[in-house]
């Protein structure tokens, strides 16, 4: 069950003062501002409305999200196709599929902050991508800086970010294939910034009452205690973290 995803996906220093949308970065300024992107955006309370593509599928969703009480309170309530609410209270995250009137209840021992698709570990970056300055934009009526990281070997793909300067929102984030083609992305086409976000923003619109209830308990597991080694992994790669959950029959999968 993904907030997207982990839209939300979620991620130091701060430039000393914001640069204009028509002055164009250098390298340096480019690695300034994505450090901003990390550290600012998941701090940031949003609502707004954003699109998910990855191949030919295509997804949109409406969005509230807040910082309250050091937790992260969201809540995504997916627009087309299959209907789906997500609500994000600290750890536990609740998925509600109406057509099911089922409700799935996750507990998770551990989640990175949105936005997820930017990268975490910051200061390795340059030893694996150049990181570029790429032409100004506009994005959900935001004039946005875009950043490039183009990588130094074939294990990795390229990338692309969309920041605001003024807030260091993420705007829009997308990855590249070998011949330039995006793989996946996620775009902002509606995006309001607050500077506090009330109780029925973030409300659930189903009534936990009067639906069919599943609880799921994830917790970290190490992969060596599963008989799992990961070796000969190329430069820069490494286990994030491992998890187990019951599957749907009863039986523990980790990943």
């Amino acid at each position: 069950m993904k907030s997207r995803r982990g839209a939300w996906r979620g991620l130091l220093a701060l430039l000393a003062a914001v640069l204009p949308a028509s002055t164009f970065a250098g390298p340096d300024e480019a690695g300034a501002l994505l450090r901003r992107a990390v550290a600012e955006a998941p701090r940031l309370n949003f609502t707004g409305v954003f699109v998910y593509r990855s191949g030919a599928r295509e997804e949109t969703s409406r969005v509230a999200y807040a910082v309250q009480g050091g937790q992260v309170r969201e809540r995504i309530e997916v627009l087309d196709g299959s209907p789906r609410e997500v609500i994000r209270d600290g750890e536990r995250v609740s998925c509600f599929l109406p057509d099911e009137n089922l409700l799935v209840i996750e507990s998770r021992s551990r989640r990175r902050s949105f936005p997820a698709v930017l990268p975490a570990a910051i200061t390795e970056l340059n030893e694996h991508y150049v990181v570029a300055a790429g032409n100004p934009g506009r994005i959900a009526g935001i004039d946005a800086r875009a950043i490039r990281l183009e990588p130094r070997d074939a294990y990795r793909y390229a990338h692309e970010f969309w920041i605001d300067p003024a807030s260091g929102m993420l705007l829009k984030a997308a990855v590249l294939g070998p011949q330039r083609e995006t793989l996946e992305s996620f775009t902002f086409t509606q995006l309001s910034l607050h500077s506090a976000l009330g109780a029925e923003a973030l409300a659930p619109r189903f009534d936990e009452a009067k639906v069919r209830v599943r609880r799921i308990d994830a917790v970290d597991v190490r992969p060596e205690d599963w008989g799992w080694q990961l070796r000969n992994l190329p430069p820069g790669f490494r286990k994030q973290h491992a998890m187990r959950r019951p599957a749907a029959q009863g039986d523990d999968v980790a990943f």
